[in-house]
């Protein structure tokens, strides 16, 4: 979890200029599908003035939620993300149907799935990550993957799977 806060910082601090300091942040709920047509639905962070002001194209950090999904918590560090003048995506893994879990039994069950399935979780990611990469005002060769917990799991198995498409 350390080398992913540290992998973070140094993406924050070498992908755009740290003067944007902005602070007006717009949320927005946002479906889209994985190549199997599965729904699923994120959250998109974004600092007010990166389209209104005809500011420069910023990275995009997709943060992979923990084991409970999508919920408050992934989308307040979109929010976080999107303050510092990025684009913050929290990406959902389980789809619009199970989009947050309260019941344990079912979040064992699904985190089960993906930790055994790593070719989904990591079609999933894939789903995310090419998603952002179509917004307005995203800088698509700057995207960063995040992820604690199982979002972490996430992460690591998208890089060990070889996907060059992120930072």
């Amino acid at each position: 979890m350390r080398i992913l806060a540290a992998l973070l910082s140094v993406l924050l601090v070498c992908c755009v200029s740290p003067s944007l300091g902005l602070k007006q942040v717009t949320v927005t709920p946002l479906e889209y599908t994985d190549v199997d047509g599965f729904l699923l639905e994120g959250y998109k962070s974004m600092p007010a003035a990166t389209l209104d002001n005809g500011m420069q194209q910023v990275p995009v950090v997709v943060i992979i939620p923990d084991w409970d999904g999508v919920n408050s918590y992934e989308q307040q560090r979109a929010t976080l993300i999107a303050e510092m003048g990025y684009i913050g995506f929290a990406a959902d893994i389980y789809g619009i149907n199970d989009h947050i879990v309260d019941d344990m039994a079912r979040r064992r069950e699904l985190a089960t799935l993906y930790r055994t399935n790593v070719t989904l979780f990591v079609q999933r990611i894939k789903a995310a990550v090419n998603f952002v990469k179509t917004f307005d005002g995203v800088d698509a060769d700057n995207v960063a993957v995040i992820g604690y917990c199982f979002g972490g799991t996430g992460v690591m198995d998208y890089a060990l799977t070889g996907q060059d498409d992120v930072k």
